[in-house]
């Protein structure tokens, strides 16, 4: 509300004391239109409360010689059902005390994954919805997407007269900057701009590269190390150039993500060199898969620090470290052509210092996603959770299903979080029957570890499966062996479990409608 009008503080001054004590100040006639001659004053009163609180409840700001709105547009279709609605009711106006067991995030996803049900089924969001359903957008920008699929015309419209939910609005808008605009380069937000270098690097990449150099000292490091992920995404000859010279720059990361981007091009002056210290660094005798592999850390010269072998990244001993950045730095895929022996070989190889590798290979494994080495390395026993996350579904389902694996609790928790969303069928099978063998075992931690796992399976596990998951939640949720509080956080999942997939109930009666009438 502008200075020039009543504020609502003002009308409940003037309910506080009643019309006859204090009158009631002039009111905008946008918003509150003048009645009957005979309207009392208590009344006037009333209507411009309501009004008032329409206008607060939409958070709307209140001025004297607007124009009013445009009708709001058809929203036709068909509401869920009613107890569909009741739980994404539910769902919308949670309180941070009333969330699911894995919190606000996972509360978030519950909604998103409704909302993702009511686009598949064709409903209608029903209209008592929008608001709280744009109020809680506002909070968290990863159900933004989500929501835009189900406004439907008439939330649209009412996003659009608020500043504070535009932007939900907008994500199913044409963006500002056509795609050829270098408008969107020189005026746009960190996200436009990033938009409009992605696609110019896909039609006209030295223009791209141009620009980019143009305001490259202008960047901040934080800018430069995203935009540099852009240039390198699809790197080209013309690049080295430049690319070299950002590995002079004063930041470390900054240098370190070109220096990437140097290894992506075919040919280029820093890989010639690392493939020529990588074909020193090997020795091999013999052949095949039972050849011997012997390992030489590389010479500590002049350009050993600009290939970036210098910094202390993986060892504090000089030579181990250039060693490991070495092997970091090589694509495993070039092992056989530079040395004759595979990357995998290399986790066997020997050194006449004892140089450990390890911490060499997984990072190459991780950088260049590599499974067949991700692989080597979890037969060698590392169980680090990116390298875990590198394997195919089969050897993942393998290790879980081993409980001569041994894998530590806290590792699986961090493999989970990385797993896509539902978890796929034959993952989520074994990792229930890890989480029984964990409860039979009852290692040192397993509790926290085990509660955190059953949060995220409550919102994470396939919809076919929810319903058994949820049998085997109360299952844990009653055994003797379980502690109270691990009780109660079962008895929690098995409940948003079964809520889900009473929902997805109703939303495969609706697909199952659907695909009958088009049959017919």
């Amino acid at each position: 509300m502008t200075s020039a009008g009543p504020t609502f503080a003002d009308l409940v001054a003037v309910a506080a004391v009643g019309t006859a004590q204090r009158p009631l100040p002039p009111l905008p006639e946008h918003l509150v239109p003048p009645g009957p001659a005979d309207q009392s004053a208590a009344t006037r009163l009333l209507d411009a409360a309501a009004a008032f609180a329409v206008v607060r409840r939409a958070r709307l700001p209140v001025e004297h010689g607007l124009t009013g709105a445009a009708t709001a547009p058809d929203d036709s279709g068909d509401p869920p059902p009613p107890r569909f609605v009741a739980a994404l009711a539910r769902a919308l106006h949670l309180s941070p005390v009333e969330s699911p067991p894995g919190g606000a995030a996972q509360a978030d996803a519950l909604l998103a994954e409704s909302l993702t049900w009511v686009a598949q089924a064709g409903w209608r969001l029903p209209h008592r919805l929008v608001v709280p359903l744009l109020q809680r957008c506002s909070g968290s920008p990863s159900l933004t997407a989500a929501a835009e699929s189900v406004l439907g015309p008439r939330g649209r419209w009412l996003a659009e007269l608020n500043p504070a939910w535009a932007a939900i609005a907008a994500e199913g808008s044409p963006p500002r900057f056509a795609r050829s605009d270098e408008t969107a380069w020189t005026h746009g937000t960190s996200v436009e701009r990033r938009a409009f270098l992605t696609e110019l690097r896909r039609t006209d990449p030295d223009r791209a590269r141009e620009l980019l150099a143009a305001t490259w000292s202008q960047e901040e490091p934080s800018e430069r190390i995203v935009l540099l992920g852009v240039l390198t995404a699809r790197t080209t000859p013309g690049d080295e150039d430049f690319l070299t010279a950002a590995t002079r720059d004063r930041s470390p990361r900054v240098a370190e993500a070109a220096r990437w981007g140097l290894l992506s091009i075919e040919g280029s002056a820093l890989l010639e060199r690392l493939r020529l210290r990588a074909r020193r660094a090997v020795t091999v005798w013999g052949s095949g898969p039972g050849a011997s592999v012997w390992l030489t850390a590389p010479d500590d010269d002049g350009s050993a620090v600009a290939d970036g072998l210098g910094a202390a990244t993986f060892s504090a001993t000089p030579g181990e470290n250039r060693l490991n950045a070495l092997v970091a730095a090589i694509p495993p895929r070039e092992w056989p052509g530079l040395a004759g022996v595979t990357a995998s070989q290399l986790v066997a190889a020997g050194s006449a210092q004892s140089f450990g590798l390890s911490g060499g290979l997984t990072a190459a494994a991780v950088r260049w996603r590599d499974a067949e080495l991700a692989a080597a390395l979890v037969r060698a026993g590392d169980r680090t959770p990116a390298l875990l996350a590198l394997l195919d579904p089969e050897a993942l389902v393998r290790l879980l299903d081993d409980p001569a694996a041994a894998l530590p609790p806290t590792v699986v928790r961090q493999v989970v979080d990385g797993w896509p969303r539902p978890w796929p069928p034959a993952l989520a099978r074994s990792l229930g029957g890890w989480i029984q063998r964990q409860v039979s075992a009852r290692e040192p931690g397993w509790a926290t570890v085990q509660g955190g796992i059953w949060d995220l399976a409550a919102s994470a596990a396939p919809i076919a499966v929810a319903r058994g998951w949820a049998g085997r939640f109360r299952e844990l949720g009653d055994d003797p062996r379980v502690p109270g509080p691990l009780q109660r956080r079962a008895h929690a999942a098995a409940g948003v479990l079964l809520v889900r997939a009473g929902m997805y109930d109703d939303v495969r009666a609706a697909l199952e409608s659907s695909r009958t009438a088009g049959e017919e």
